[in-house]
């Protein structure tokens, strides 16, 4: 795309997001995140939830964690399942005081 001068956007990434995280390529996300902040690339809600949630199920909680501390940090209001998902797993995995952070956010 950058040899044809077409500058990349939200919706040229997303599907590579969701891939990354399906196939277990966190290399491959943590590039293309580089890569979009470079680009300007702003993250909207959508691929907040989008990465939240993938991380949860590649267990890469404190990830998620952070994704979720900036999309609320930015104002935007995450969605409820998404919310219930990150605080689900880090019951599971034992995180209590990342757990309690992430409660205090959205109380």
């Amino acid at each position: 795309m950058e040899e044809d001068s077409c500058k990349p956007n939200l919706k040229t990434y997303a599907p590579l997001l969701k891939m990354c995280y399906k196939k277990r390529r966190m290399k491959v996300l943590n590039f293309l995140l580089i890569h979009m902040f470079r680009n300007d690339v702003s993250i909207d809600a959508g691929t907040y939830a989008l990465l939240v949630r993938g991380l949860c199920m590649s267990e890469k909680l404190e990830l998620a964690c952070s994704f979720f501390k900036e999309m609320v940090s930015k104002g935007m209001v995450p969605m409820n399942a998404t919310y219930k998902m990150l605080v689900e797993e880090l019951n599971k995995n034992c995180m209590g005081e990342a757990k309690e952070q992430i409660e205090k956010l959205m109380s």
